[in-house]
């Protein structure tokens, strides 16, 4: 049986330029990857508190881009943009990550939907960084914060849509 992984992990393994995100969700990997690869879906649970994003463009298909601008409540905003270079529903997302104020610093991001019993899905998500300097300040800057409001922003939208 497998043990059901009910808060978002964040493992950073030393010495690896990658963190590996583990959560289980009460929805099925449809539902979960609906919400991740629609745009009017995920700019509803893709942030951290106090924070709005706008999606100027997300296609997520394999071979379509993304741009999205993330604002926190009294500060800038910036934008994250990207390519979506595998997209198999309802198993995969693979895509790159790029900070407009950062060019030149892509990372890669691997995620998968696992069914698991009940109706319920394992997201693994396998950011890879390009140096473990680079990966420490993701880490260091608060990804594994922002990760789990985010999640838990995901979890309530989850609910919403499996009542819908």
């Amino acid at each position: 049986m497998t043990e059901t992984i009910r808060e978002t992990h964040l493992i950073a393994r030393p010495g690896e330029a990658s963190y590996t995100v583990l959560r289980d969700f009460d929805a099925t990997p449809e539902l979960v990857f609906r919400a991740y690869s629609e745009p009017e879906l995920y700019v509803r649970w893709h942030a951290c508190d106090a924070m709005e994003i706008v999606a100027e463009k997300f296609e997520c298909r394999t071979g379509g881009s993304y741009r999205i601008v993330e604002t926190v409540v009294g500060a800038d905003a910036y934008a994250v943009r990207g390519v979506f270079h595998e997209v198999r529903n309802p198993g995969l997302i693979v895509k790159t990550i790029e900070s407009a104020s950062h060019p030149g610093h892509v990372a890669l991001e691997v995620t998968r939907f696992e069914a698991l019993p009940d109706k319920r899905t394992r997201m693994t998500g396998i950011t890879y960084l390009q140096s473990v300097a680079k990966r420490d300040e993701w880490v260091r800057l608060g990804v594994e914060k922002g990760t789990r409001e985010a999640h838990g922003y995901l979890r309530a939208l989850l609910q919403e849509l499996s009542q819908a």
